[in-house]
């Protein structure tokens, strides 16, 4: 929600809504990270790495320094890393996740651009190789988790975040991220360019594809298919109440507020840079 409150020109007019956002997820505080519900554990890795993301957004729409609360959030998704590779799904999984991995990554690359640290890096070049090793499927898409056997189902967000860090490796020098993202970005944008895949996917899904693959795009490809998509949301997927309806696109689970907001970051993504991340892809 905070990353769809500061996409689009009227970000500014938000800045009170953003605030009580970010209040409100020290209700969510569990130890030195947060968890799903107050207080409750196991924390997730994907979850804590997105609230990093989120607070490093917002500190850049204000000029502001790295706050303490993207530390704590990378330090947490950190102690997720598994001595076999990857970053695991939540503090007691054994299972990999891309949806933790590559945020870990992108998020460990974006404070390392900020303030240089080898170690960072470091981080998110093992992050990225162990993805690219067992979860990058033949068609350069990623898969969803490894635990022995790979789950290769696909997922929009799964696309759109790997591309980002691998960015961000681009931007730091590293000599193999230039061929990884071209094909990460490449496969992506091929899938999402299909209607029916941006419709049945959990529309919170194609908007973090949306945030990271549209700036990365440089056929204009993905913005287009994004366009109308929106045009058909407008005109068979919204329900009068201004949500997704029942019968329109795909939904992350029932609660239909995570959806809209994932919307607002693919109108804000479609809009141009004015709608482009708060935090960027690359420097």
């Amino acid at each position: 929600m905070v990353e769809a409150l500061l996409s689009g020109a009227e970000r500014s007019a938000h800045a009170a809504q953003v605030d009580t956002i970010v209040r409100g997820l020290s209700w969510y505080r569990s130890g030195d990270a947060w968890g799903p519900k107050r207080g409750e554990r196991p924390r997730y890795a994907d979850d804590v790495a997105w609230v990093g993301l989120a607070s490093l957004a917002v500190a850049a729409t204000r000029g502001a320094p790295t706050p303490d609360d993207v530390g704590r959030a990378l330090g947490f998704v950190r102690t997720c890393e598994s001595l076999d590779g990857g970053v695991r799904w939540h503090e007691d999984a054994v299972t990999r996740h891309t949806c933790a991995t590559a945020p870990a990554a992108h998020l460990a690359m974006l404070v390392h651009h900020a303030a240089p640290d080898p170690e960072l890096a470091a981080f998110a070049r093992r992050s990225m190789a162990w993805l690219d090793t067992t979860l990058r499927r033949e068609d350069d898409r990623y898969g969803d988790h490894a635990n022995g056997a790979p789950d290769l189902t696909t997922w929009a967000y799964n696309q759109g975040e790997p591309a980002a860090a691998w960015d961000l490796l681009v931007a730091d020098g590293d000599p193999t991220a230039a061929d990884a993202r071209d094909r990460t970005v490449a496969a992506a944008v091929a899938w999402l360019a299909d209607p029916e895949v941006l419709w049945t996917q959990p529309q919170v899904f194609v908007g973090i594809a949306a945030r990271c693959l549209v700036p990365l795009d440089s056929t204009g490809t993905l913005r287009a298919a994004l366009a109308d998509h929106l045009a058909r949301l407008d005109a068979d997927g919204m329900a009068d109440d201004g949500f997704p309806s029942d019968r329109g696109p795909g939904r992350y689970g029932d609660d239909a507020a995570i959806d809209l907001a994932g919307l607002v970051q693919v109108a804000a993504a479609v809009a141009g840079p004015d709608g482009s991340p708060r935090y960027p892809v690359a420097p």
